[in-house]
C-alpha cells in the first residue's frame, strides 16, 4: 500500500489510517485500497479497507457453512471507507462501494463468502445508514450493522454491466 495523507471528517478513521493501515495491510489482516488521482502521486482521495470476519450464524438469515463446526460463518466486511475532506459528497464513496460490491460478487462464490457486511461509524450514523441503504444494504443486529447478500451483489453487478453494454451500443450506433 503506497498512499498516505488522507484527512477525512472522522478522527477515528484518520488515526487508524495514519497509524495502523499500512501495518495491517502488510500483515494481511485487512486489504486497503486507495483511490488516487492520476498523475498527482500517492495522496489518496479516499480509501476502503476489507477483511474477512467470522459472523454469528444467528445474526443473519440464510444457510451457511459453519466455520470450524461452530456458530460462525465467514463474511467479507467493509471495515473502513473514507473520502478526503475535499471530496465529500462528490460521489467517490459510492464509486468505491460499487468497486467493493463488484469484488465481492467476483470472489464471494469462489471462497464461500455469503454476505458483505458493514458497521456504520457512530459519528455520522444516520447519514451512513441512509447511504448504505440506498446501495441495497439491509440492517441487522438491531440496526448496529448492515449487510448485502451475495446474490444481491451479483444481481446488482449484472444489471450495471447490462446498462453499460446498452450505453456502449447506443454510442456505437450514434457514431
Amino acid at each position: 500500500m503506497k498512499c498516505g495523507g488522507l484527512i477525512c471528517t472522522n478522527p477515528e478513521i484518520n488515526k487508524w489510517f495514519a497509524g495502523s493501515a499500512k501495518k495491517q495491510h502488510a500483515d494481511g489482516s485487512v486489504r486497503v485500497t486507495c483511490a488516487v488521482e492520476d498523475g498527482v502521486g500517492d495522496r489518496p482521495l479516499g480509501f476502503y479497507a476489507l477483511a474477512t470476519v467470522a459472523e454469528e450464524i444467528s445474526n443473519l438469515p440464510g444457510v451457511y457453512h459453519p466455520f470450524r463446526g461452530g456458530e460462525h460463518f465467514s463474511a467479507l466486511q467493509l471495515v473502513w471507507l473514507a473520502t478526503d475532506k475535499g471530496y465529500v459528497d462528490r460521489g467517490l464513496g459510492s464509486l468505491m462501494v460499487g468497486e467493493v460490491i463488484r469484488l465481492f460478487a467476483r470472489v464471494g462464490p469462489e471462497i464461500g463468502l455469503p454476505h458483505l457486511i458493514v458497521v456504520p461509524a457512530e459519528q455520522d450514523y444516520e447519514r451512513l445508514v441512509g447511504f448504505y441503504d440506498g446501495l441495497g444494504f439491509k440492517p441487522y443486529k438491531d440496526g448496529e450493522a448492515m449487510f448485502l447478500t451475495l446474490p444481491e451483489a451479483i444481481d446488482a453487478v449484472n444489471k450495471t454491466e447490462a446498462i453499460l453494454r446498452q450505453l456502449r451500443e447506443a454510442n456505437e450506433l450514434a457514431s
